[in-house]
């Protein structure tokens, strides 16, 4: 017997039914030796084996066939009846074979004969082992059960959560309550079904079920979402896993579905989906009819604009006529300056607004707006204080037009509001972060009221004192949201009685490059002879195109002409020109079309070509120097630019157009005019304050108060013609420049004489 054996028989119980001392002796002298301190109560009667049966535990019985008055069968039958796990082994020299299978069918567990008690241990130890084998599996079977038991509970109690058992062909073995309620199927109406009863007639057609059990298979288990169908018919989304099952040798023995509905937030994240593609829809309607707008708008705008600037260079215009003429000019800027805000504002909203680096010089830009708006300052009676804390040149990589858009707009604003004082420009670069340039805009006007304060970035909103100067109330909201385009910010800091502090930062990090663009000095320009110049214009709008090439035939240039792209190309292929100036939205051929074929060209492929359109969209801008076009302008033309091309691109030099002299010789002061009344005079320093704040109301009566032959009929009409254009800035140098001629002349006649 083995060690493990001895071990787990310790302290052997032992029941013996025999009438027999000396064989009972001969059974406890086999036990003795076979296991260690066995505790053997021998009985030998049917009252002392029921009452030792009914009042001990033991291990096993061992039991004579035949007794006196009892036999061995009686005693199996009540111990099965009472302890039907104990084993119950025959011990006795008369059975017979027959006898003994007898027995064993009747519930003993062996026989032994008592003439071979060597194999009683042998038998014992099967028997206890069998007994435990069983004790085992009875235990684990309950186990099962109750494992059985919480599972049904707790996947019964799964909310929104259907969980479906299948066998290994998809038959439904089990479905919990949840399933019910999505499926809509009572359990009894699906077990032993196939699982095809919820799963849609194109899944089906599909044979998504078999390949569902393939990849689950082949992967442990796989998650899917499809719709699936309800006992009703109607359809529902679902999420879910299929997860394989498998017996212990690792065959599949079934499947388990874990299914959730989702039909809710699929038609949610459905309708979402269609939204947000609804709205980029409407975005990219909203930016083709910008760039429609843009087009249409400044296309008739170019031709007013263009014919306006040339017939300005006219030095055999009377003095009347030039006074209209920039009147004219001065109203279509000021047009030009609305659609611009109101479309950077709208490509800002459709995230369209694309910022374009360049090399520039910082400090040279905001001496020009410094010098423009001093001037406009001084005519208020108001001091510019600058502080420019930058090297010269400052050289930076950023958006300049974007930049001085910002600088523009704010100093306008302070300008506006500032009746008495200064406004003040500071810039300097941030010590902590040297790519950061900071600046300060600020005023000492009225400040803003608290309950302004909410609205202020708010576009087209304006407080009181706002609605009382006119304007757009674009201008701050544009300014700050420029600067977010460009990776800066922009805050304001106001109190009402205390003016307005704006502060703005952009990352304009210093550049090695040049700054982009020769320079090119202000007003008319024309070729210097050393370096002629044959230019083609292509344009199918003939009035843009006779602007074009008015404007380069009076700088000196020899000026061909094409209406479309295909004659341009053709000319381009078979003529000789130092730069091209091409519109892009022409019939037959557009621009586009026509420089990829001028680039695949060897003859035209290095041939200088600059598109100009009025879709002045920056992402069109860039996507034309993309293609090939060395230089975008749009309309309507900036002469400058026209020059700065030909400079850059051409090759050639520029020199200014002499002056004409003063087209407005006629306004000069009469003699009498220093005479003029101190209530005229305040009349004119109001009028002054009014046109430069924009105040039309207040124009409007000033004009009616001052007497036209106080000032001379020929000024006033100047005057007047210049308010009813709404030109304020041309009113205001007007007014300025006669009350700087009042306080010369006036200083003159105070001056000692020599």
């Amino acid at each position: 017997m083995n060690q493990a054996t001895v071990n787990a028989t310790a302290g052997l119980r032992v029941l013996m039914l025999e009438d027999s001392a000396f064989d009972a002796e001969l059974i406890q002298a086999a036990l003795a030796a076979a296991y260690p301190d066995p505790h053997v109560t021998l009985v030998a009667d049917e009252p002392g084996f029921a009452h030792a049966l009914a009042s001990g535990a033991f291990d096993l019985v061992l039991s004579d066939v035949e007794l006196p008055g009892y036999s061995g069968a009686h005693a199996l039958a009540h111990c099965q009846a009472v302890a039907p796990e104990l084993p119950f082994i025959f011990v006795s020299g008369v059975i017979g074979e027959e006898n003994a299978v007898d027995l064993l069918k009747q519930g003993a567990t062996d026989y032994v004969s008592k003439d071979r008690l060597g194999r009683l241990s042998l038998v014992i130890d099967r028997a206890l082992r069998e007994r435990a084998e069983r004790s085992a599996r009875r235990r684990a079977e309950r186990q099962l059960r109750e494992a059985d038991s919480v599972y049904a509970r707790v996947v019964d109690g799964l909310s929104g959560y259907g969980v479906i058992l299948l066998d290994a062909d998809g038959v439904i073995r089990d479905w919990n309550r949840a399933a019910s309620l999505i499926f809509g199927y009572v359990r009894g109406e699906v077990i032993g079904h196939s699982m095809a009863m919820i799963y849609t007639p194109e899944d089906l057609a599909g044979d998504v079920i078999r390949k569902e059990f393939d990849a689950a298979t082949l992967h442990g288990s796989v998650v899917d979402a499809r719709w699936m169908v309800r006992s009703d018919g109607s359809r529902l989304r679902m999420e879910g896993a299929l997860t394989v099952l498998r017996h212990e040798e690792g065959e599949v023995s079934g499947f388990c579905k874990l299914l959730r509905d989702v039909t809710m937030n699929y038609e949610s994240a459905a309708a979402l989906l269609a939204a947000k593609e609804e709205a980029e829809r409407a975005n990219r309607s909203k930016s083709v009819f910008l760039a429609n707008m843009s087009h249409e708008i400044r296309t008739p705008l170019n031709a007013v604009l263009g014919f306006t600037q040339l017939l300005m260079a006219d030095r055999k215009l009377p003095a009347e006529t030039q006074s209209r003429l920039r009147v004219i000019h001065g109203a279509g800027n000021r047009l030009l300056s609305l659609i611009n805000d109101v479309l950077d504002l709208a490509k800002i909203e459709s995230g369209s607004l694309q910022v374009l680096a360049a090399p520039f010089d910082l400090m040279q830009e905001l001496r020009d707006v410094d010098a423009l708006y001093g001037a406009h300052a001084r005519a208020k009676g108001l001091a510019l204080q600058s502080e420019l804390s930058l090297p010269v040149p400052s050289v930076v990589e950023g958006d300049r037009n974007k930049l001085g858009q910002i600088v523009a707009n704010l100093l306008g604003n302070a300008l506006k509001f500032t009746e008495r004082g200064h406004i003040g420009l500071h810039a300097w670069r941030d010590a902590a972060q040297p790519d950061r340039v900071c600046f300060e805009v600020h005023d000492t006007g009225p400040g803003i009221a608290d309950a302004d304060l909410a609205d202020l970035f708010v576009p087209f909103r304006q407080g009181a004192a706002g609605q009382e100067k006119g304007g757009t109330g674009l201008g701050l909201a544009l300014s700050r949201d420029l600067a977010r385009a460009m990776g800066g910010d922009l805050t304001v800091t106001s109190a009402a009685g205390n003016g307005t502090q704006v502060r703005f930062w952009l990352p304009l990090p210093p550049s090695r490059l040049p700054s982009a663009g020769a320079p090119v000095g202000e007003g008319a320009q024309v070729l210097d002879p050393a370096t002629p110049c044959t230019v083609l214009v292509i344009e199918d709008d003939p009035y843009s195109r006779d602007v074009l090439v008015n404007l380069l035939s009076e700088a000196g240039c020899t000026v061909a002409q094409a209406f479309d792209g295909i004659e341009g190309l053709a000319r381009c292929r078979s003529e000789r020109f130092d730069i091209v100036f091409s519109d892009i939205r022409m019939p037959h051929m557009d621009g586009v079309e026509m420089i990829t074929r001028l680039r695949a060209d060897p003859f035209t492929a290095t041939l200088p070509v600059v598109a100009v359109s009025a879709s002045s969209l920056e992402h069109e801008r860039r996507f034309y120097i993309e293609n090939g076009f060395q230089d975008f302008i749009g309309k309507p033309y900036p002469f400058q630019e026209v020059y700065r091309a030909l400079v850059d691109h051409a090759g050639v030099r520029l020199r200014p157009v002499a002056p004409a002299g003063d087209a407005e010789a006629g306004l000069a002061p009469a003699p009498l005019a220093t005479g003029l009344s101190q209530r005229v005079r305040d009349q004119l320093r109001a009028l002054a304050s009014a046109a430069a704040s924009g105040q039309l109301g207040a124009v409007g009566r000033l004009m009616e108060a001052i007497p036209p032959e106080a000032i001379g009929n020929e000024r006033w009409r100047a005057f007047d013609d210049a308010a009813q254009a709404y030109d304020f800035q041309l009113l205001e140098e007007r007014v300025s420049g006669l009350l700087a001629q009042l306080e010369a002349a006036r200083a003159a006649e105070q001056a000692p004489s020599h």
